[in-house]
C-alpha cells in the first residue's frame, strides 16, 4: 500500500519471510532440510525356498511386500533387509529388492539394490554346506517416483547354481525370534 499496514500474526511456528525486493513479507514455514519419519512397513516371511538353476529373480517373499506413497520427489525410503541362505558346494546366491506400482511384483519389476547373482554368498569347488544370513540396507530417494503413487517392495533372490540345490529363507531349528530368515523393514521419511 501507500502507507504502514498492519500484518496479522501468523500461525505457530511460522516466521517471517521477505518476498524480495519491492514485495510485502508474509509469514511463512521455513525449511531447514530436516525429515520426519512419515510411515513405517514391515514384512516378515518363514518359508524356505529351494532352487537348483541359475536365475535372476526368485519370489521368495511369500506373497509379502512392504509400501510407501511418496508425499514429494524429496522423500526418501530406507530398507533393511535380512535373509538366511544356504548354498550348497559351488553354489553362488544372493538377496536384492524389487519394486512394483501392483503388489504382484514379478521378474520384470523394477530391481533395486542388486549387485549380481551370486556376490552376496558363495561356496568354493571344496566347501560344503554353508548357512548364513545376509543383511543389507539400502535408501532410495523418490526424485524418480511419481508422488502420489503407491509403491510395493519384496525381498528377492538371485542365484548361480550349477544342479545342486540352495535355500532362501532358511533358518536354525534352535534360532528364535522374527528377524533371523526373512525379514524387510521400511522408513518412509518425508521432506
Amino acid at each position: 500500500g501507500s502507507g504502514l499496514q498492519r500484518l496479522a500474526a501468523g500461525t505457530n511456528g511460522q516466521a517471517l519471510i521477505t518476498g524480495g525486493a519491492g514485495a510485502n513479507p508474509s509469514w511463512g514455514t521455513i525449511s531447514s532440510g530436516t525429515y520426519s519419519v512419515h510411515a513405517i512397513d514391515t514384512y516378515r516371511a518363514t518359508t524356505q525356498i529351494g532352487q537348483t538353476t541359475s536365475t535372476d529373480y526368485k519370489d521368495i517373499a511369500d506373497g509379502n511386500t512392504v509400501q510407501f506413497t511418496p508425499t514429494s520427489t524429496n522423500d526418501f525410503i530406507q530398507f533393511s533387509y535380512t535373509c538366511g541362505i544356504t548354498p550348497y558346494t559351488g553354489m553362488g546366491m544372493n538377496t536384492y529388492l524389487m519394486m512394483s506400482t501392483s503388489s504382484t511384483i514379478g521378474s520384470g519389476d523394477t530391481k533395486l539394490d542388486y549387485d549380481g547373482k551370486d556376490i552376496g554368498m558363495f561356496t568354493g569347488s571344496s566347501a560344503g554346506q554353508v548357512k548364513a544370513t545376509k543383511s543389507k540396507t539400502f535408501i532410495m530417494p523418490c526424485t524418480n517416483l511419481t508422488v502420489g503413487t503407491t509403491y510395493y517392495v519384496e525381498q528377492a533372490g538371485s542365484s548361480n547354481f550349477n544342479g545342486n540345490w540352495g535355500y532362501w529363507n532358511s533358518i536354525a531349528s534352535n534360532a528364535t525370534g522374527d528377524f533371523n530368515n526373512h525379514y524387510v523393514s521400511m522408513v518412509h521419511y518425508k521432506a
